[in-house]
């Protein structure tokens, strides 16, 4: 019997992580195996003649008859308005998770991990004040690790996606964190899978948020390469985003 396919698209350094592997734990979803590298299966352009038993053998050897929905995350996938339509060719009924973070907080936490594994050299500073160029890259990669303003600006990486009238929903890391089995309960809601909250505790594991030291100016440097995003965002959604003003 054919699996429900939902795929968290991302954003990146938005708590794609964090959701995937809550989301993991139930006993009706099974997530993509191995977790990394993510798969990015349908980044690839002939991703619609793979037959399904392909799919679910290269990334889901493992689900058993208790899977419900197999969940894949790759959060390149933002970036890719055409993956949609390359998934649902394969999985006409599948569903997609977007999780998006405070624009400035992802643009620091994106540049941290960047520094992390040795991508990046230069300073904020650098990037924002200087306008140095980015380094060589030694390793070919999906999309350029030093976007960092361009991943933060939603409602461009959102309106080609809302455009293919896919069946989307949209997650905002802080409530997310805040109230994790509420907002569990209403992804598996979507999904169509039972609410276990109360019964299995779900294990969430949520790595403590490093700031970085950002000095006042250069703060308002970056926040105006962002400053139509939040408003964009509440605009193309229909939401309020005032938790991401304060």
């Amino acid at each position: 019997m054919k699996k429900n396919l939902a795929v968290i698209l991302g954003g990146q350094r938005s708590g794609s992580t964090l959701l995937a592997t809550a989301l993991g734990q139930h006993p009706e979803i099974t997530l993509n195996y191995p977790i990394r590298p993510e798969p990015k299966f349908f980044l690839k352009n002939n991703a619609s003649q793979y037959c399904y038993n392909k799919y679910i053998e290269k990334y889901f050897s493992h689900i058993d008859e208790s899977t419900k929905v197999i969940l894949e995350k790759s959060t390149s996938y933002i970036e890719s308005p055409m993956v949609i339509k390359r998934v649902l060719d394969l999985f006409p009924a599948a569903k997609f998770l977007i999780i998006l973070r405070n624009p400035y907080d992802r643009l620091l936490s994106n540049y941290k991990f960047s520094v992390d594994n040795k991508i990046e050299t230069r300073t904020l500073e650098d990037i924002f004040i200087h306008n140095v160029p980015p380094p060589a890259l030694n390793n070919e990669v999906s999309v350029s690790p030093f976007d960092y303003v361009k991943r933060s600006q939603y409602p461009t990486l959102l309106k080609p996606i809302i455009e293919t009238k896919c069946d989307f929903r949209i997650i905002f890391f802080e409530k997310f964190i805040q109230n994790i089995e509420g907002e569990l309960t209403k992804i598996y809601q979507y999904l169509g899978v039972k609410d276990i909250n109360g019964s299995n505790k779900i294990r969430v594991v949520n790595k403590s948020q490093v700031r970085i030291n950002v000095s006042t100016s250069l703060e308002k440097t970056i926040k105006g390469h962002l400053e139509n995003t939040i408003l964009g965002t509440e605009k193309l959604l229909n939401v309020d985003l005032s938790f991401w003003k304060s």
